[in-house]
């Protein structure tokens, strides 16, 4: 079980260091990056060396704290972040690749009104992403509220798992050099204002489409005509094929379904409409084009 109360880096004049570049006990000199309280360097021969706070206190962010700073000096050195692939739900492909940016400058956790990004980075082309490292609790609703109401792109990028390297400098500086720089399987996007106005349009485009509920005895069965992917085919009493779809059995495993709708018919909840997009894959094909 992970300790809570082991601080992952000290802080001393103007930088982090390591549990095994400073003197032990209080000789370190080194302070809470959070709380600014002193700190004391614990190295016995038992337990792994790590530094905690010499009093007790409600200090939560020590970690969290430390963690913003080295990334910051991470980025700063290595000049470059990669960052994630933009998806779309449902959908395989990605609407936007892997790609890698020049960092123009970087804040820590640099104030906007009531909220505060772990780190804001401009980018090589003029646009800012802010970053949010996930340590012990990750990105919370209404942060990602406040970074899409104001159309701001961010990414959250897990770091939990170095937890378990209290104060070894070296190592968390290594392991975030790779997080940061070369790695994207533990970034993900909280919000991404070109996927979002691709959505947008998607939603102004789609077709919406009536679900027709035949019930079979016990059994229910949900269809949609005019499936533009042509899942199913049947005949008419006039013997003209029409296409449709199984919602449960097609729609519901299909990349092009965007959205359903539902009416409430007693107690229970009854499928209504949905809003396909299968017509539309020339904008996803335009939009890959021309970026």
């Amino acid at each position: 079980m992970k300790d809570e109360h082991k601080v992952l880096l000290g802080w001393r004049d103007g930088r982090l260091y390591g549990v095994d570049e400073v003197p032990s006990g209080l000789a370190c000199h080194c302070l809470c990056p959070a709380c600014k309280s002193p700190l004391i360097a614990r190295k016995g021969q038992k337990v792994r060396h790590h530094f905690s706070h010499h009093r007790k206190n409600n200090c939560a962010w020590a970690n969290e704290t430390a963690l913003h700073l080295l990334a910051k000096a991470v980025l700063e050195q290595g000049h470059v972040i990669k960052t994630p692939a933009v998806r779309i739900p449902r959908y395989p492909e990605a609407l936007y690749p892997i790609r890698v940016y020049d960092i123009g400058r970087v804040w820590c956790e640099r104030r906007y009104g009531r909220e505060r990004p772990d780190l804001a980075v401009i980018l090589s082309n003029g646009q800012w992403l802010n970053i949010e490292i996930a340590v012990t609790h990750f990105t919370p609703a209404k942060k990602v509220a406040f970074y899409r109401k104001r159309h701001w792109n961010a990414i959250e990028i897990d770091c939990s798992d170095l937890m378990d390297y209290p104060g070894n400098r070296e190592v968390l500086t290594r392991l975030l050099q790779q997080r940061l720089l070369q790695e994207t399987d533990r970034k993900k996007w909280l919000y991404h204002h070109g996927q979002a106005l691709f959505l947008r349009k998607l939603e102004q485009l789609a077709e919406r489409r009536k679900v027709r509920h035949y019930p079979w005895g016990k059994r229910h069965f949900y269809n949609i005509y005019g499936c533009p992917q042509h899942k199913r085919i049947r005949k008419t009493a006039m013997g003209k094929r029409v296409s449709y779809a199984s919602l449960t059995q097609d729609c519901w495993h299909c990349p092009y379904l965007l959205q359903q709708y539902v009416d409430r018919t007693g107690e229970q909840l009854v499928p209504d409409s949905i809003l396909c997009w299968g017509r539309l894959q020339y904008l996803f094909d335009q939009e890959q084009e021309g970026q």
